[in-house]
């Protein structure tokens, strides 16, 4: 698995037609690695590569001044992800910068200009972008400008819970 370290270091030419999910990860619980298995078998689809677009840093450290207590370092989880069949890796540093990053700003930055991304898969709860803004339906009519698609992933269930 290939590690990117910042959006510095993105050339959307060293990606061949990316599926691309974000998250922090931490735990790859059973719902984690779910949508990670639905991220490989989009990009398989296409014959493209699976991106997953991850954080050195907790959001909530940066957002509520605490980190949740950390279940895997960030060089454990991206192991498990590169265990899981990711193909990249792409580790932002979650400072204030990116706090106030509008969900619009990272879909063109990141996710357009730095990957040429080709799909987006989102969780069933997932956000991204200041404010946490950023969903399936306010990302779908950037898609649509930009020339991705966007998936939600299907929830999956624990005794009646989605996980």
């Amino acid at each position: 698995m290939r590690r990117i370290i910042g959006v510095e270091a993105l050339e959307p030419t060293a990606f061949r037609d990316p599926v691309v999910t974000i998250g922090v990860f931490d735990g790859l619980h059973r719902g984690h690695c779910h949508v990670i298995e639905h991220l490989r078998a989009l990009a398989d689809q296409i014959g493209g590569e699976a991106v997953v677009v991850t954080f050195d840093t907790h959001p909530r450290a940066v957002i509520a001044g605490a980190p949740p207590r950390h279940i895997l370092s960030t060089e454990h989880r991206l192991g498990l992800l590169d265990r899981l069949g990711i193909d990249a890796a792409v580790v932002l540093p979650f400072d204030a910068a990116l706090r106030a990053t509008r969900y619009d700003g990272f879909t063109r930055r990141v996710l357009v200009d730095g990957l040429g991304v080709r799909g987006l898969l989102l969780g069933n709860n997932s956000n991204f972008g200041h404010g946490g803004v950023g969903t399936p339906e306010t990302v779908r009519p950037l898609a649509e400008e930009y020339g991705f698609e966007v998936v939600e992933a299907p929830s999956i269930h624990l005794e009646g819970e989605p996980i």
